[in-house]
């Protein structure tokens, strides 16, 4: 799934430190990708094995459908000790949870390791 480069809504609210994150070769900003196997791997819930919050609540089914607005449209932009590596990008569902999407930056690929809530 290409969701497309980062939205100038989005781009607004990531943190200072972490906009290098989205700068392609030529300065252009990137676009997210997310694969068949990470899609399976959020479906099937085994990252909440390794994931040390206990907060977590199992994701819905229409919670993956929010991904394309959780990348284009999300609630906040942060940063989390937990996923250095980048921003963390949230969106607040209608059941009360918050939905999580860790960015990270591959070569010339910004994907994602996980999606929690």
């Amino acid at each position: 799934m290409k969701l497309g480069k980062i939205t100038d809504e989005a781009f607004n609210k990531v943190p200072e430190e972490l906009k290098d994150v989205f700068k392609g070769s030529k300065d252009e900003r990137m676009g997210l990708t997310i694969t068949k196997e990470l899609a399976t791997h959020i479906k099937k819930h085994e990252h909440y094995k390794i994931d040390p919050r206990s907060s977590n609540i199992p994701l819905m089914p229409e919670d993956l459908d929010l991904i394309p607005t959780l990348w284009r449209s999300p609630d906040r932009v942060t940063t989390d000790p937990k996923h250095p590596e980048g921003p963390v990008f949230e969106l607040d569902t209608s059941d009360g949870g918050v939905l999580r999407l860790p960015i990270i930056k591959i070569g010339n690929t910004i994907t994602t390791g996980t999606l929690y809530k």
